[in-house]
């Protein structure tokens, strides 16, 4: 079931964000991730946050930027329930709700370059990222 965040639920989101970025960005020093957990949680308020629920367990988690839902953020998962298709209806509750969307996601990060691809979207540019260094793509989608 997808739900929309509410802040006692912020707490459990942000620990999503890290343990899933950690995972997927092996290649960032973990240090970097810990150091920005303060700034992200202080954008949740202003942003929307969707969770796909089982069972009372937040699964995944991801963040629209503005209120007319067209960037996404992240999408994140926890470690343990990836690969069971959560992010792909995450994805899709995105595109349910704006006819366009943007995202990006790093180069090394070679299953999220996969997955957006597989989803639709469309590499429209390259940017190295200046706070990682890192080779960063960014995405569009159009229904």
């Amino acid at each position: 079931m997808i739900t929309i965040a509410s802040p006692f639920q912020y707490k459990e989101v942000m620990d999503i964000w890290l343990e899933a970025n950690l995972k997927a960005h092996y290649f960032i020093p973990a240090s970097y991730w810990h150091n920005q957990y303060d700034l992200v949680n202080s954008t949740i308020p202003h942003m929307t946050v969707l969770n796909y629920e089982d069972g009372g367990i937040i699964k995944g988690v991801v963040g629209l930027a503005n209120s007319y839902s067209t960037h996404i953020d992240g999408i994140f998962v926890k470690p343990e329930y990836q690969n069971e298709g959560i992010g792909k209806i995450l994805l899709e509750e995105c595109k349910r709700r704006s006819s366009s969307l943007m995202l990006r996601a790093y180069a090394k990060n070679i299953s999220a370059v996969h997955f957006f691809k597989n989803n639709g979207f469309v590499l429209q540019k390259e940017r190295i990222n200046t706070d990682t260094n890192e080779l960063e793509y960014t995405f569009y989608w159009e229904r």
